[in-house]
């Protein structure tokens, strides 16, 4: 077990400090547990290295959380981000979200200043999502050679295989795991005297704390709105234009064809940027259910979506899903058919096409229920099997801090 020094067990309040790579963003007090070490009383210290790590992005502005026990920090370089955390003192627990994948060169100066630290520290296994290839899809040996050389960055992959001592940079104390398959991903800074904490995905954690399994099912249906002609990150990235008649169209006709033959409605959980008040048209008639997705999915005998993670609420509560996707939507951006086709692949149902036959969607599975596939895609992406099912980040600060 990491050692922990005699004048951090003798202070009352424990210190957890986060270093990350993105600005303090509101998903972060529940995603990285910021919320749940406030709550317990902890100090929190979040040092913002998006302008130090990522100068090259924009980098909007923190977060505005008030709280006398937050304290968020912004170095505005590579040198300031080091001061920053050689000036921590004594803390209790790192947490830097700059070790999720490991070493590289980017992360090795902050990493060592980590590792200066008399603190044990945590590495949070990525939360991954399903990605196939779709079907019959082949590359030709050379065309794959050239990707991987286009790709080869010979510093980060001599940093992937140095010893990390080398760099001085010590092992990770824990590493936090939400799935099998963040177990079996591969990180130069776990070794052998890491201690495995065993969890689940941000996104299980959020429905268990909502109180939606408890929620009465009604006789409607939900589509997890994905916003996909208007969203801001998919406009800015210059991704492949979607018309916003013809894409709202086919999802109508969908729905109305699933409400003729189902005797339910087809009510919205809309994306949390969408603003639909300025486009009646998207919906005509139709209820649109905004900041109570994980709700609506509870409440609703049926889901239809496209790749949104909010799916992994269906698949945890059970729902029979249908998703649904277009030549339109699978060319909308270069990673688009891997992500349809991964939840396809992995929960092993159809890809209904709205711009082919709509009759030919397939709504039968709805009447036979979800089936062993979703507890086995549960365990491979949501919740390990070792997790107690307690809350996820008073799971991690029970085990490395105790009781506070």
């Amino acid at each position: 077990m990491p050692r922990v020094s005699l004048l951090r067990r003798l202070k009352l309040a424990k210190t957890v400090v986060w270093v990350t790579k993105r600005p303090f963003h509101a998903r972060d007090v529940g995603r990285l547990g910021v919320g749940t070490a406030l709550d317990v009383g902890y100090r929190c210290i979040f040092i913002d290295g998006s302008n130090a790590l990522h100068p090259e992005a924009v980098n909007p502005p923190p977060h505005p959380l008030d709280h006398p026990d937050l304290e968020v920090r912004r170095p505005s370089s590579g040198r300031a981000l080091v001061g920053e955390i050689n000036s921590l003192g004594a803390v209790d627990l790192v947490i830097p979200t700059t070790a999720t994948m490991g070493l590289s060169p980017r992360y090795v100066a902050a990493m060592r200043a980590v590792s200066r630290l008399d603190a044990p520290y945590l590495v949070i296994a990525p939360y991954p999502i399903p990605v196939h290839a779709p079907p019959g899809t082949t590359r030709p040996r050379i065309g794959r050679l050239r990707d991987r050389l286009r790709a080869f960055d010979p510093a980060n992959s001599l940093i992937g295989r140095l010893p990390h001592g080398w760099l001085g940079v010590r092992q990770a104390d824990y590493a936090l795991y939400s799935c099998t398959l963040s177990a079996e991903l591969r990180n130069n800074l776990v070794g052998a005297t890491t201690v495995p904490i065993y969890s689940h995905s941000p996104d299980y954690d959020e429905l268990l704390s909502s109180g939606a399994m408890d929620l009465p099912v009604r006789d409607q249906a939900v589509f997890i709105d994905q916003y996909m002609p208007f969203h801001p990150d998919a406009l800015r990235k210059g991704t492949g234009h979607l018309d916003p008649q013809e894409y709202y169209g086919q999802l109508n006709r969908v729905f109305e064809r699933f409400e003729r033959e189902y005797g339910m409605e087809v009510v919205i959980a809309a994306h949390p940027r969408a603003d639909y008040a300025e486009k009646p048209w998207c919906f005509p008639g139709r209820r649109i259910e905004t900041g109570r997705t994980i709700a609506t999915i509870a409440e609703s005998r049926h889901v239809f979506g496209h790749y949104s993670v909010a799916l992994s609420m269906a698949i945890s509560l059970r729902k029979p899903i249908t998703l649904l996707s277009s030549t339109a939507l699978l060319a909308h951006h270069v990673s688009a058919p891997t992500y349809y086709w991964g939840y396809a692949t992995e929960l092993r149902l159809p890809l209904g096409m709205m711009d082919g036959d709509i009759d030919a969607i397939d709504f039968g599975h709805a009447d036979n229920g979800p089936g062993p596939r979703f507890e086995e895609y549960e365990q491979r992406y949501l919740r390990h099997p070792l997790s107690s099912g307690s809350p996820l980040w008073s799971t991690v600060f029970s085990r490395i801090l105790g009781e506070n």
